[in-house]
């Protein structure tokens, strides 16, 4: 008898990958968290790169990014309280993104 890993959830059987967003709220809110910790990451992740004690081979990259990532989510309440109300996409953040990194850069140095 094969391995089956319980989800707890009700059989998924042949949904749709759609389906599976919408449960997990990834065209609501959830969407908009991981587009706003996107750009929480762009900043902090140049930052982290380019810091001495942070960067290179002092810290590995799997606990580099595990720091980015933990430091992102925390930010994301604030950023959703300065963020403009309504529908964000990826497209719009593109140029917002971009300027965190360079700033991220910068603040690096």
């Amino acid at each position: 008898m094969p391995f089956v890993f319980s989800t707890g959830l009700a059989d998924w059987g042949d949904r749709r990958l759609s389906d599976m967003a919408e449960i997990m709220d990834l065209a609501g809110e959830g969407r908009r968290f991981l587009l706003l910790a996107g750009v929480a990451a762009s900043r902090l992740t140049p930052i982290l790169q380019m810091t001495p004690f942070l960067g290179g081979r002092v810290m590995g990259t799997t606990a580099r990014g595990a720091l980015v990532f933990s430091l992102a989510v925390f930010l994301v309440p604030w950023l959703s309280a300065h963020a403009p109300p309504g529908e964000m996409d990826a497209a719009a953040l593109t140029p917002i993104i971009v300027k965190e990194a360079l700033l991220g850069t910068l603040f690096g140095f």
